[in-house]
Order: C-alpha cells, then structure tokens, then sequence
C-alpha cells in the first residue's frame, strides 16, 4: 500500500489509474471490486476517491443510457451492466456516501426508460445497487431517497409490458 500512494502522489498517475480502474477493471472483475474499493478507501491520496467516484459516474450514466437505448441486451452486456451496478454501490452505499443527484439521477433515469419502455434494461443496475444497502450503516429502506426509488419500483411493477425476470428483480428488492 505504501508503494501504491508514492506512485498515485506522482503528477497524472491518479487519473490514469482511476480510468484504467474503473473502465477496464470494474465491468469485468466483480469477484475483486470488494478489494478495489478497500484499496481506494486505505489509501492516504484524497484524491484518488474523487477521481474514481467521478470516472465511476460517468461510466454509470453511460452504461445506463447505453442499455436504455436498446430493446434487447446481449448477455455479456447484461453482466457489464450489472457489475457496474454492483460497483457504484459498493463506493457509495457500501462505506455510507451519498450519491449527488447531479452525477446520478436513478429516479429520472427509471422514469425516462418506463416511458420508452427500455425499463427491463436498467431494472437490475437499479436493483443491484440498491441491494448494497443491506452492508450500509446509514443508509436504509427509510432513507427518503430511497424509499422513494423503491416508490418507483412499486409502480413499474404494476406495468403489464413488463417482463417477468425484470419483476422478480424489482421483488427481490
């Protein structure tokens, strides 16, 4: 570790490594995103959360708009998108931080996908982000900003278009 931060305290290495960390790791890697996210929090460079929690919120407002964009996902996509999920609440819910409505609007998101009807595309990102509530110590079912995001899963549930594996997504949360 203590190699690790004389390297990140060296001039663009912290922006190379959030990027590399978070577009080439993070989608691919979910068995170590637990020691990706202990790696960052150990770290004494204050920097490299804020780097990597910006990269991460671009990549997820990416990999949101991409599925939303499409009618069918490939499997390989499907798993892109939910490893992507699970690492956005691993950074944030996991260790108590909040996400700022202007990285990531889940609400807005959910209800754009519902009205084109791409919702079953971005149902398991939403719901296996909202599972890492259970390892918070803050953050809960009676959160108001949660609680609401489960608001909106009540109602795309009653939706009759939508499929049965997106709503048994939606139950499990």
């Amino acid at each position: 570790l203590v190699e690790f931060e004389e390297l990140m305290r060296e001039g663009e290495i912290v922006g190379w490594f959030a990027k590399y960390l978070v577009y080439k790791r993070v989608p691919t890697e979910p068995i170590v995103q637990n020691s990706y996210r202990k790696l960052i929090y150990r770290s004494q460079v204050k920097q490299l959360y804020k780097t990597v929690y910006k990269n991460s919120m671009q990549m997820i407002n990416l990999v949101i708009d991409f599925v939303s964009s499409k009618e069918a996902l490939l499997p390989e996509e499907k798993n892109i998108a939910r490893f992507c999920g699970k690492w956005i609440g691993l950074i944030t819910l996991v260790c108590n931080k909040p996400i700022l409505l202007n990285d990531l609007d889940i609400k807005k998101k959910l209800y754009e996908c519902s009205e084109n009807k791409t919702v079953s595309n971005v149902i398991p990102i939403v719901c296996i982000f909202l599972k890492s509530i259970e390892k918070s110590n803050l953050f809960n079912a009676k959160v108001p900003y949660i609680n609401s995001i489960h608001d909106i899963l009540r109602e795309i549930l009653q939706m009759s278009w939508l499929n049965h594996t997106t709503k048994i997504f939606i139950e499990v949360v």
